[in-house]
């Protein structure tokens, strides 16, 4: 095993750093075997001057502050959010150690899939025995599953996992991240969770992420309790209504209708593609049409939010039109053409549907009230938040079967 003790700090330097008890890449342990007294973490740039000089810059854990303002540092700092939730005296937050990790990390607050809380799952897994059967509803890729079994390869669970869902899915064959995770989970699709092709009884707990508040509540909720084991236990995480994911989703909603029905951007443009490729003499004339059209929505856009993605996907029109002629003829513009806006037009969808789906504060009592009729006692809800800024994400909730 690892025989080599050393000092880690999150500001980029190992070993010495001119605390009492620093270790100095000592090998082996223990016998006071120093080889290497520092190491640091330097970044190196080549700049231009404002006289067009090249300047060579090197920046190194300097531990110095702004001499203006002596609040602003000048070395490498952890950034904020990444720390360990124990404090300094447990150590810097480690990839190996999820004891160590902060209860959500910051770059995943608005992903719609996964925001970024999987180590609030390991304590709902924590409470099941070995061997355990979950089932997850509307899983999707398989997040909340691959939590379940990388809980169980860790702490030898061997916990049985089933991920159900409406769509037909298959994970293990669309999934590239961690794909190893995803082995010995049995996933099924075409499954309705207001009809579960389940025995009663055959599971010891019930999993979802942005999964019940899509359903027939009172159905799902129904079939949970028919096929939870007496004393089985549930976890549900839902959207929050007025949570960070609702919100940040919002611009990006009101751009993709007004770009899909109200900019004329994707009419404009197979206009000026069918023109050009028939070269007809209202090319020019259709042309211009298009990218005058293209400016207008830049700036309409931009006026709806900072979301860079739909920018993105309208300057990628106007770089495909350019580069037109790959297709071959209109036919085949017209066919990329159209995925392109069913795409936008799924996002969009996908979005609304989330919008509808989420829970305000009612809404989340109303979804206690209804598993509680269904047969569950000792019914608990958290808010979910993350980031510095403490952003409310989503509602958990979770409790037993009676």
């Amino acid at each position: 095993g690892n025989n080599l003790r050393v000092s880690i700090t999150n500001y980029g330097q190992t070993a010495q750093t001119g605390s009492p008890g620093d270790f100095w890449y000592e090998w082996p342990k223990n016998t006071g075997r120093r080889y290497v007294a520092l190491t640091q973490f330097w970044v190196g740039g080549r700049v231009e001057d404002s006289v067009g000089d090249t300047l060579w810059v090197v920046d190194v854990p300097s531990f110095r502050n702004n001499p203006v303002n002596e609040n602003i540092s000048w070395t490498f700092e952890p950034i904020k959010g990444y720390v360990n939730p124990g404090g300094e005296s447990f150590g810097i937050a480690q990839s190996d150690d999820p004891a160590s990790w902060p209860s959500s990390w910051p770059d995943k607050v608005t992903d719609t899939v996964d925001p970024g809380w999987s180590g609030s799952w390991n304590g709902f897994f924590g409470k099941l025995s070995g061997g355990a059967k979950i089932l997850d509803i509307a899983t999707g890729n398989g997040i909340v599953p691959a939590h379940a079994r990388a809980f169980s390869q860790e702490f030898h669970s061997a916990f049985e996992i089933t991920g159900i869902d409406r769509a037909d899915i298959d994970p293990q064959a669309t999934v590239t991240e961690q794909k190893g995770l995803l082995e010995g989970i049995t996933f099924k699709g075409g499954i309705n969770t207001e009809n579960l092709p389940f025995e009663d009884a055959a599971f010891d707990a019930v999993t979802g992420q942005y999964a019940i508040e899509y359903t027939n509540t009172a159905e799902t909720a129904g079939e949970v309790a028919r096929v939870l084991k007496a004393g089985g236990r549930f976890r549900f995480v839902c959207h929050a209504r007025e949570g960070g994911i609702v919100t940040f989703n919002a611009p990006k909603a009101q751009q993709c209708a007004w770009l899909l029905k109200q900019s004329g951007v994707f009419e404009s443009l197979s206009a000026a593609a069918r023109a050009a490729f028939e070269n007809s003499p209202e090319r020019e004339e259709t042309r211009t049409r298009f990218r005058k059209r293209a400016v207008d929505a830049r700036g309409k856009l931009a006026k709806m939010g900072e979301n860079q993605e739909v920018q993105d996907l309208l300057n990628n029109l106007v770089q495909v039109y350019i580069a037109r002629d790959q297709f071959g003829n209109y036919a085949g513009f017209e066919k990329w053409l159209k995925g392109v806006f069913e795409e936008v037009a799924g996002q969009l969808q996908m979005i609304q549907a989330l919008e509808e789906a989420a829970l305000d504060f009612d809404g989340i009592d109303r979804l206690s009230e209804v598993l509680q009729k269904a047969g569950f006692d000792e019914i608990a809800i958290a808010e979910l938040h993350a980031g510095p800024n403490k952003t409310l994400l989503a509602w958990q909730i979770e409790g037993v079967r009676v």
